[in-house]
């Protein structure tokens, strides 16, 4: 059995390897990433897959349809990948803007701040 102070011992240490996180990141958007509406994005597996970003935050155009970045990347991985229907994806890994990944240039916008 644990004793009642371990809990507060565990939480420092995982404090001092990954740091107090108050600071929660905010939500991805194409706002925070300068990417414009009306640009296109590319899919990382295959860049003749495009969408269009239809609003600031995370909607795009793709085949006539409206997805969040992130339900397109599934719905690709699942349709022309064979992926699990019930994995979980953030869409911001699978779609890329001048061959970087969507996530990447927010880690590299937020290195820069």
């Amino acid at each position: 059995m644990f004793s009642g102070d371990v809990y507060p011992k565990i939480e420092v240490k995982i404090i001092k390897l990954y740091g107090n996180r108050t600071n929660k990141r905010s939500n991805n958007s194409f706002k925070l990433l300068n990417i414009s509406v009306g640009e296109k994005i590319s899919f990382l597996y295959d860049d003749e897959i495009t969408a269009t970003v239809v609003d600031d935050k995370n909607q795009v155009e793709y085949d006539g349809s409206v997805y969040s970045v992130s339900k397109l990347a599934g719905k690709l991985l699942v349709e022309k990948y064979n992926w699990s229907e019930n994995a979980s994806v953030n869409g911001w890994m699978y779609f890329a803007k001048d061959g970087i990944s969507l996530s990447d240039l927010r880690d590299k916008i937020e290195a820069s701040e």
